[in-house]
C-alpha cells in the first residue's frame, strides 16, 4: 500500500448557519467517486465568529445535501453538528477519527478501523496527514499538502514589484490631479479617538494600539478617510467651497491572517468634501473608472448600491439590532437562504419578506432599478433608487456606463456610510480593488458639519489582479552599462551623456575573466531593458534583454566618419 489519498475543501462561515449554496454539485459528485475509490473526502468549515474549525465528513454533508435537494432545509444549523468534530484554531492542530476503513475497502493490507486523520493548519497552508495503525501496531504515514505561495502579513517589496507599485501610484495620481484634486498627507499614527467605535471605521479589536510617553493611546491608521475628516475639520474649518483632496498611504489592520490577508495595505484615494449632489457622486465614480482604465485594466465593474435602500428593508422588519446585524452579515456573504430562515422565525410582513426574497435579483444593469423602485419599502428607499437612476444618467455623459452595475443588497463595510456605496471588482483577486461611498455625517464627529464622499483604491489587490491578467505595467527603461578598467573613462562619459538625456543607466565593472552571460542573467533578474557591453576595440554589444535581439555598434568607425 502506497498511501491513502485525501480530498478536502475549505469553507468559511460568518454565522452559526452554514449555507449549502456554498457547496457545488460537481464537488459532491467528485467526492462521492473519490471515496468509492478508497480516498478520504471531507470539508473544513471555519466558523469565524466562533474561531473554530469543523471537520465534516463526506457522509455527513451528503445527508444535508440530499435533504436540501428533496426540498428540505438549505443550510446546516450549528446544533445539527457533532461537538466532537469541532476544534479550536488557537492550537492549529487536531486529531479526528474517520470510521469505515477496513481491509475489504482497501485490500488485504491488514488495516483495521482504527484510523486517524491529523489536520495541521497554519496561517498559510493546510496539511492533512493520515496515520493508520494495523494489527501489528505498525504505522504508515503519508502527508498531502495544499500548497501555494503565502502572502506575508507584512512584507518587503523591491525591484520590479516596487517599481510597478510606484508606477501605478503615478498613473492614478495623474488621473486624480486631472480632476482637480490636491495632495494631502496624514500621520501614520493617530490618537485613538480618531477611530473610536462611534466613528464607524474598523473594529476596535482590529486596531494596532500603543501608548506614548504621556500615556495617550495611539493607533496605527486602519483607514485613511477618518484621518482626512479630522484634518479637514481642523485645517478647513471655515472653508465653504468644495474641498478636493487625494492621498496615498499605508493602512494597518490587525485582523486574522488565516486567509493570507495582508495586515498592511497601501491605499490611494480621493475625498470630495462639502458637496451633497448627484454631480459629486458621478464625479467620484467617473474618476474610479478612468483611474482603473489608466492602469491597463479593461475588464472590471464598479458595483453601486445605496445605504438607504437596504437600511429601509432592515427597519421594516422591526427586528432587534442583533438580528439585523446577523441578516446584514448573511447578505454580505450572499447567503440569502440563511436570510429567509431567520425571517421565517419572526412575524414580518409578507411584503417585506418578498422584498428580501428579491434582493438577489436586484443586481445588474440599470434595468434592475425599476424592480427596486417597485419593492422599495418607504420613501427613503424610493429616493435612493431615484438618485441612482439620476447618477447613471450622468455617468452616460461621462462615457463610463459600460463599467457600471448596481447591487441594491450592498450595505457597505464601514458604519459611517450614509448614501451611495460602491466597490470595483475584476478577476485575478478575491477582494474588491476599490471601496468607496458617501459619508455625510463623519466630519460632524470632528466638529465640521458638511457632506462628503470618497473612495480608496487598494493597490496591493490591484497589483495582484494586473499580474494575474498578464497586464504589463511600464516602469521605465533601465539600461545596464558593463565596462572594464580599460573602458572606464569611456563608460563614465557615455553614462553622463545618457543621464543628461533622462535615460536611466546602471554601471557595472567586470573583470577580464567574467562572462557576458553573467551580466545578462543579472539584468533579466533586475528588470533591465537593455545591456550595453563595452569592448576594448571601441565596439558596443547592445543586447535587448526582453527580446534577446542583439546588435554591434562600432563607435570607432562613427568617430572617424565624423
Amino acid at each position: 500500500m502506497q498511501g491513502i489519498p485525501v480530498c478536502f475543501d475549505a469553507k468559511e462561515c460568518n454565522v452559526d448557519t452554514f449555507p449549502l449554496q456554498n457547496v457545488h454539485e460537481h464537488q459532491m459528485d467528485f467526492m462521492e467517486k473519490f471515496e468509492r475509490q478508497g480516498g478520504i473526502a471531507f470539508f473544513l468549515i471555519y466558523y469565524t465568529a466562533r474561531n473554530e474549525l469543523y471537520y465534516m465528513q463526506y457522509t455527513q454533508i451528503r445527508k444535508f445535501w440530499d435533504r436540501a435537494q428533496s426540498g428540505g432545509r438549505k443550510s446546516v444549523r450549528l446544533e445539527e453538528l457533532d461537538p466532537e468534530w469541532f476544534f479550536s484554531t488557537e492550537k492549529w492542530t487536531c486529531f479526528v477519527a474517520v470510521s469505515g476503513f477496513n481491509s475489504e475497502r482497501f485490500g488485504n493490507e491488514g488495516l483495521t478501523e482504527s484510523y486517524k486523520v491529523r489536520i495541521i493548519t497554519n496561517r498559510f497552508n493546510v496539511v492533512a496527514t493520515h496515520k493508520v495503525e494495523n494489527q501489528e501496531r505498525q504505522k504508515v504515514n503519508e502527508t498531502w499538502s495544499r500548497s501555494y505561495i503565502p502572502r506575508k502579513a507584512f512584507g518587503d517589496i523591491y525591484n520590479r514589484e516596487c517599481a510597478v507599485k510606484l508606477a501605478l501610484q503615478k498613473k492614478l495620481n495623474t488621473v486624480l490631479h486631472l480632476y482637480g484634486y490636491q495632495d494631502i498627507q496624514t500621520p501614520t499614527f493617530e490618537y485613538f479617538d480618531v477611530f473610536r467605535k462611534e466613528i464607524g471605521s474598523t473594529s476596535i479589536r482590529d486596531l494596532y494600539k500603543f501608548f506614548d510617553r504621556e500615556g495617550n493611546i495611539l493607533a496605527l491608521r486602519p483607514d485613511i478617510t477618518p484621518s482626512i475628516a479630522r484634518a479637514v475639520a481642523t485645517l478647513f474649518e471655515t472653508e465653504n467651497f468644495p474641498i478636493r483632496l487625494c492621498y496615498a498611504g499605508n493602512t494597518f489592520i490587525n485582523h486574522s491572517s488565516y486567509r493570507g490577508r495582508l495586515k498592511e495595505n497601501t491605499q490611494l484615494g480621493a475625498e470630495l468634501i462639502g458637496v451633497d449632489s448627484i454631480e459629486a457622486d458621478a464625479e467620484m465614480l467617473a474618476m474610479v473608472v478612468d483611474g482603473l482604465k489608466k492602469t491597463g485594466l479593461k475588464e472590471f465593474q464598479v458595483s453601486i448600491g445605496h445605504v438607504d435602500f437596504i437600511q429601509s428593508l432592515f427597519e421594516a422588519t422591526n427586528l432587534e439590532d442583533e438580528q439585523k446585524e446577523e441578516i446584514r452579515t448573511l447578505i454580505a456573504n450572499r447567503n440569502f437562504f440563511g436570510v429567509e430562515e431567520i425571517l421565517d422565525h419572526y412575524e414580518i410582513a409578507d411584503q417585506v419578506k418578498e422584498a428580501f426574497h428579491q434582493l438577489p435579483e436586484l443586481t445588474g444593469g440599470p434595468e434592475i432599478l425599476a424592480d427596486a423602485g417597485r419593492i422599495a419599502p418607504g420613501e427613503a428607499a424610493r429616493l435612493a433608487v431615484e438618485r441612482l437612476r439620476q447618477i447613471y444618467d450622468l455617468l452616460k455623459i461621462y462615457g463610463v456606463e459600460d463599467h457600471v452595475t448596481f447591487d441594491l443588497s450592498m450595505s457597505g463595510s464601514y458604519g459611517y456610510y450614509t448614501g451611495i456605496i460602491f466597490r470595483a471588482y475584476t478577476y485575478g483577486t478575491g477582494d474588491a480593488v476599490v471601496r468607496g461611498g458617501r459619508y455625510d455625517h463623519l466630519l460632524e464627529k470632528f466638529g465640521k458639519k458638511t457632506p462628503s464622499i470618497g473612495f480608496a483604491i487598494i493597490l496591493d489587490e490591484l497589483m495582484s489582479a494586473l499580474d494575474r491578467q498578464k497586464i504589463k505595467v511600464e516602469t521605465g527603461h533601465r539600461n545596464l552599462l558593463v565596462y572594464t578598467d580599460a573602458t572606464e573613462q569611456w563608460a563614465i562619459s557615455l553614462a553622463r551623456s545618457f543621464r543628461a538625456k533622462g535615460k536611466n543607466v546602471e554601471m557595472m565593472k567586470r573583470n577580464s575573466w567574467d562572462e557576458r552571460e553573467t551580466f545578462e542573467a543579472y539584468g533579466k533578474r533586475s528588470s533591465v531593458a537593455s545591456m550595453l557591453y563595452l569592448r576594448e576595440d571601441r565596439k558596443i554589444e547592445v543586447v535587448n534583454l526582453q527580446t534577446g535581439e542583439e546588435k554591434l555598434v562600432n563607435t570607432k568607425k562613427k568617430t572617424k566618419q565624423q
